[in-house]
């Protein structure tokens, strides 16, 4: 049983990237009563962390990005405020890769992903994909859209990367084949390793890179200078890198460079 504490903790956690959370959405997440998550709700938003709204909960209103303290001791960001422009680009580019026929899609996490939901949330109509994700942010995106085939990995929530992570979360990846993979790395390293900050996301990134025909790398210009993280794959093993960097940018001249790569600007 997750303790009160740490049901506070994942409740922000899932706030955060959507903008707004359901009563019966988080009872199911953690098993427990709806009573159960609206004394939650109410001992939040007692704290200043959340506001109450019919059937669920929305950040504080009347800010772009607060900083809350109260859950333990740190603070944690509550974002409110759509994709930015450049992320919801590099979406619309990798959207584009999506092939006819594509039947299954795994999703990783981060605001990456989370815009990328976005833009298959608009076009999933005309398709009849199934999207297997490790973001509940993207998962609740994507089911207010009525997509009607939406795998949530299980395993526990993290707060680091706002991601299911776990032993449970790369069994099911790995039971799985998907006919193109999402990943977000926080990093490439030399251009060559791709990194999580969050070792615990890098593993189930790993399952994701090694059960999915193809593999797309979404990765703005700032995150090919990041060389911070646990490394989980290598550039070889990805088949298209979407990125935001100038064609005249080393990055880009290097990566195209690789004979197997394509990379793919806005």
């Amino acid at each position: 049983m997750v303790s009160a504490h740490h049901r506070h903790q994942e409740i922000i956690s899932l706030l955060s990237p959507t903008g707004r959370v359901g009563v019966g959405m988080l009872a199911e997440h953690f098993h427990v009563t709806s009573e159960t998550i609206r004394r939650d709700l109410r001992s939040l938003e007692d704290r200043g962390l959340v506001e109450r709204v019919h059937g669920g909960a929305i950040p504080p209103q009347n800010i772009s990005t607060r900083t809350a303290t109260g859950l333990s001791g740190g603070s944690i960001a509550i974002p409110d405020h759509p994709p930015t422009p450049a992320l919801l680009a590099l979406a619309h580019a990798a959207a584009t890769l999506i092939q006819p026929g594509t039947r299954s899609i795994f999703l990783d996490s981060g605001p990456a992903a989370i815009s990328l939901a976005g833009i298959l949330a608009s076009m999933y109509e005309k398709h009849n994909w199934t999207v297997v994700t490790t973001s509940p942010g993207a998962g609740i995106i994507l089911a207010r859209a009525g997509m009607p085939r939406i795998g949530m990995v299980g395993g526990r929530l993290s707060t680091q990367s706002q991601s299911l992570t776990g032993p449970r979360a790369v069994a099911m990846i790995t039971a799985l084949r998907a006919d193109i993979a999402f990943l977000c790395p926080d990093g490439i390293i030399e251009y060559q390793s791709l990194t999580s900050i969050d070792p615990h996301a890098g593993a189930t990134r790993r399952a994701m890179l090694t059960h999915a025909g193809t593999t797309v790398c979404l990765t703005p210009a700032a995150g090919l200078e990041q060389h911070r993280g646990t490394v989980f794959g290598d550039i070889a093993e990805v088949d298209v890198v979407v990125t935001d960097c100038a064609v005249s940018d080393p990055a880009f001249i290097f990566l195209s460079a690789h004979d197997h790569l394509q990379v793919v600007t806005p």
